[in-house]
């Protein structure tokens, strides 16, 4: 495995390409909503997966929202955007800021 990414986004990429392996990887590592960084904010994304936009339930006024690909790259930075629209299909990973705590799930454009 290769580990890619840049700031704090590190993403494993299969070196050897293997679809079995690769996806048993891909559920191991992205899981839906990422236990390890669980917090007390209460948010809802949906539709999830969709077609390229996508709403966020619950953000304050000073949430700080990051989206990125598989490979760490910042896809869009912003902050409380309810409203998002991602236009290349793939798999993402919405991290929202809110003073300490972070939300982080995963979700995929069609």
């Amino acid at each position: 495995m290769i580990r890619v990414g840049d700031g704090d986004g590190v993403s494993l990429v299969a070196s050897q390409y293997n679809d079995s392996i690769w996806l048993r990887m891909n559920d191991l590592i992205c899981t839906n909503s990422i236990s390890e960084n669980e917090s007390s904010l209460k948010l809802d994304i949906f539709p999830n997966p969709s077609t390229g936009l996508f709403t966020i339930q619950g953000l304050l006024h000073d949430d700080e929202i990051r989206i990125t690909n598989l490979l760490g790259k910042i896809v869009t930075f912003g902050r409380n955007n309810e409203s998002i629209s991602l236009k290349e299909s793939g798999i993402y990973f919405i991290e929202i800021q809110r003073n300490k705590q972070k939300f982080i799930q995963k979700i995929s454009i069609q």
